[in-house]
């Protein structure tokens, strides 16, 4: 019994062994797969630096070519300087478009260009100055006004920040942004009624907005309005945990790249325009071939392309972009209808009334869609 009672002891002793052993190879294999992973995520942000700082190069050679292409084109120093401001650069944006105004003295996006940049540092009265020297130059400019009521703002103005902003409204009637500030100003004013129709033109305008759902509340509030308050906090605090979310995911290197490779497919196609407008087509093409190579499945540099092609007559091209947007984008009635228009103009009149009659039925109340649709025999 002795030794059977010590066998069976070393038995255990073995399997308590074997276990101690077994648990202590999973710890060790989890230590590993979280160094792994962590050895992972720092080779993927390695890797997105890498391609933030290839777009952000590629970027900077489009614009300093252009610049160097055209030393007294207004449209380059104008696009130099954004793309320094996108860098965090606000020096050189700022030259960009002081030499900019020297090349076009009438100009008052350079205004609000360099009054946004004051704007951000909480120059007021900079902001305010530059504002009133672009308005007297080109009233028409949209957003001076905008700029300008917000600078009155900050000066503690909002009488005239409201005059400057209704301004606005009527210069920008589909900015949800304007209708909101304006809205902060009139609460500012203790003016509620106006207050909430502003919030609400705004909501009617860009719904996902937290900011605004939270000022319709507050209106609506001190307008003795419970009951729509209530309803207008609940879709706040919802947007605002969504926009949480949102605001999370962009930590992720993914997004600095996508962000970076945005910048220099808009930079490209604004560039190509301008070379475009010097009856330069070749580099325009070449950079809005450029812009869809580094965003395969991105639309903008497509849709540029497309007009571009049809611009310039070659149809035949514009049928594949267009197709292509189509592939992307099945359920885009616009790509339908100028897939369209684009047969009609090569006189495939068929192909042009499919089209018509798919665009209709993918965006019924569209007018465009619905006035092609009718020169195509579709409708009355």
């Amino acid at each position: 019994m002795g030794t059977r009672a010590r066998s069976l002891s070393l038995a255990l002793c073995g399997c308590g062994a074997a276990v101690v052993l077994v648990v202590g190879q999973v710890a060790s294999c989890g230590e590993m797969k979280v160094r792994a992973e962590e050895a992972s995520d720092s080779l993927a942000a390695a890797e997105a630096r890498v391609h933030v700082q290839e777009h952000q190069r590629q970027t900077l050679d489009v614009v300093m070519q252009l610049r160097k292409d055209y030393p007294q084109n207004a449209d380059a120093c104008y696009l130099l300087g954004k793309v320094h401001l996108y860098y965090g650069n606000s020096a050189k944006a700022l030259e960009c478009w002081e030499e900019g105004l020297l090349l076009a003295p009438d100009r008052g996006d350079f205004y609000d260009a360099m009054a946004a940049v004051a704007l951000s540092k909480a120059e007021y009265r900079k902001a305010a100055d530059l504002c009133r020297r672009g308005i007297e130059k080109s009233p028409a400019t949209p957003d001076l006004h905008r700029h300008l009521g917000e600078a009155l703002n900050g000066l503690l103005r909002p009488e005239e920040a409201a005059g400057e902003l209704e301004r606005e409204v009527k210069l920008s009637p589909q900015d949800a942004e304007v209708r909101f500030l304006l809205g902060q100003t009139y609460s500012v004013l203790k003016q509620y009624d106006k207050a909430k129709v502003c919030y609400e033109a705004a909501i009617e305008l860009q719904a996902g907005d937290h900011r605004y759902h939270y000022g319709l509340t507050t209106a609506c509030a001190r307008l003795g309005l419970e009951e729509e308050a209530q309803r207008h906090s609940k879709e706040f605090e919802r947007l605002r945990a969504k926009n949480m979310e949102v605001q999370r995911s962009r930590r992720d290197v993914s997004y600095d790249v996508a962000t970076a490779r945005r910048i220099f497919v808009e930079t490209s196609s604004k560039a190509a325009w301008i070379y475009t407008r010097n009856r330069n087509a070749s580099a325009a093409e070449d950079l809005l071939r450029k812009a869809v190579e580094a965003d395969p499945k991105g639309t903008y540099a497509r849709e540029e392309l497309a007009g571009f092609f049809v611009m310039h007559g070659r149809l035949a091209s514009a049928v594949i972009a267009y197709k292509e947007l189509i592939a992307l984008e099945p359920e885009d009635a616009m790509h339908r209808l100028h897939l369209g228009m684009t047969y009609a103009k090569l006189r495939q009149f068929a192909a042009a009334r499919i089209e018509a009659k798919r665009a209709i039925e993918l965006a019924p109340e569209n007018e465009q869609c619905r006035e092609f649709y009718r020169q195509m025999g579709g409708g009355k």
